[in-house]
């Protein structure tokens, strides 16, 4: 009866009103049965389909939901992105603030008394440019100085 299904038979009896003692013998196979069982609980498919689409319902659901979270993680980092953008816009706006204020022609050389000390150093020392180590130190905290109060403005 069902299409590539059960070719098992079963015997049914069906017994008329009590009038006639005769019985009626019907053979119904296993497909056909499962058929009956399905449309009397209100289900289309067979019993094995039954699993199989629950399972599917199951599956349909558990897609839906990675989905949302998926949509949910996508917007957290379109999120982030923005938020990484802004705050970088707004720090190199003030980065060019600073830099911008003070341009090129206003800046005056450093240390420039102990810039010659060095270069004198280094003629009278060929060969020996570790005695002048100490001025080349005092040159460098001057730099430093003169560097962090132009980052401080």
């Amino acid at each position: 009866m069902g299409a590539g299904g059960s070719s098992e038979e079963r015997e049914v009896t069906v017994e008329q009103d009590d009038s006639d003692s005769s019985g009626l013998s019907i053979k119904v196979t296993e497909d056909f049965v499962k058929h009956v069982y399905n449309k009397s609980s209100g289900r289309d498919d067979d019993v094995e389909d039954g699993s199989t689409s629950s399972n599917n319902r199951d599956l349909k659901r558990e897609l839906a939901w990675y989905k949302q979270e998926l949509q949910k993680e996508q917007r957290k980092i379109e999120h982030f992105q923005q938020m990484s953008a802004q705050h970088f816009s707004q720090e190199a706006e003030v980065v060019h603030q600073k830099f911008e204020s003070t341009p090129l022609t206003k800046l005056v050389p450093v240390c420039k008394d102990l810039e010659q000390q060095v270069l004198q150093c280094y003629k009278q020392n060929p060969g020996r440019s570790l005695n002048c180590s100490d001025v080349v130190r005092n040159y460098q905290e001057c730099v430093n100085k003169a560097r962090k109060g132009v980052l401080a403005k």
